[in-house]
């Protein structure tokens, strides 16, 4: 049981250290945590399926931000396992460490071109994204060869 135990704090405090330099996610290290203002997320639609019968074909001009439903949820990093990604249905979404208090807001939404955009205060990330089942693959369109991959672990609260 000490055994566990040790090997849980080790985990524990390498997490924090990774955290603390970076440790090569895909956020940049911060000094201070920015004080994040509350704000009404934009009208949104989700990405259009095949029209029902009576309905207009989707139009990306006339329609504001789109929203995959599939990216609803909380996903967490395979390769840094304390971090984690939660986008929320309504366009807003948090990433990072929650249980050292680390984490960043952002808004989302998909492109005409059915990419993800994620707006943080700092930036605008681009990201080709694929889903299979509970896997979810970020490619950065900024960045080559900046590839993240995730698991689902299941529905956000919001």
């Amino acid at each position: 049981m000490k055994k566990i135990l040790a090997f849980l704090l080790a985990m524990l405090l390498l997490t924090g250290l990774l955290a603390g330099c970076g440790g090569g996610d895909d956020t940049p290290a911060e000094t201070a945590e920015p004080e994040v203002e509350e704000t009404e997320a934009p009208e949104v639609e989700t990405i259009p399926g095949e029209p029902e019968e009576g309905e207009e074909e989707y139009d990306p001009e006339e329609a504001g931000p789109m929203l995959d439903p599939r990216l609803v949820g909380v996903w967490l990093w395979d390769e840094h396992g304390a971090y984690e990604y939660n986008f929320f249905a309504d366009g807003t979404g948090n990433r990072g460490v929650p249980l050292l208090e680390d984490v960043i807001e952002f808004t989302w939404f998909i492109t005409e071109a059915l990419y993800l955009v994620i707006e943080t205060e700092e930036m605008a990330e681009r990201w080709d994204y694929d889903i299979d089942v509970d896997a979810l693959t970020l490619t950065s369109r900024q960045v080559s060869g900046t590839q993240y991959s995730y698991t689902r672990l299941g529905m956000s609260a919001r």
